[in-house]
């Protein structure tokens, strides 16, 4: 419930609402020791904690990026330990979107290997906001010269991924 009391805040643009019951949900998952949950938890926090990063003052983008890097990337982990498929391509995803203004080769790559695991299992990368998902393979695209979006982006696809 508390993951979609976040989700609702999060579609809403309420960012620290959202943060703040996934928070609520990480640490009941925590003590009941929900694995699953907590990937969730940690995965929707990171989204959420990089949207944010638009509406705050440039001079604080960097701390946010570095702390929803930290945190996506433990929420990428449990999901590989999980198997779980469909957080794993969220997880690349928002690690992407991370990556997109300052590391946009690094970002293509995350991007590939996102969209190699949608093709292999059928889950759509970002479904719940495509349009979104667009203006963030533009941020990245614009970002690199030449085809190296291209190169770049076909790295992440030959990456071995769980």
């Amino acid at each position: 419930a508390l993951i979609n009391l976040g989700n609702v805040a999060f579609l809403r643009g309420n960012y620290e609402q959202a943060i703040g019951r996934y928070e609520e949900a990480r640490v009941l998952s925590v003590e009941t020791g929900d694995q699953m949950i907590l990937s969730i938890a940690l995965g929707n926090t990171a989204g959420a904690m990089i949207r944010q990063r638009d509406d705050k003052n440039p001079d604080q983008t960097g701390d946010i990026e570095s702390r929803a890097n930290t945190v996506a990337r433990e929420a990428l982990r449990l999901a590989g330990e999980l198997g779980d498929h469909e957080r794993i391509l969220d997880d690349l995803f928002i690690l992407a979107e991370i990556a997109a203004l300052r590391e946009p080769a690094r970002a293509a790559v995350l991007l590939g290997a996102a969209e190699a695991i949608a093709e292999a299992t059928g889950f759509q990368l970002s479904a719940v906001d495509p349009d979104h998902r667009e203006r963030v393979i533009t941020i990245i695209r614009d970002s690199l010269p030449g085809n190296e979006f291209d190169t770049r982006r076909r790295e992440g696809t030959q990456l071995s991924l769980p």
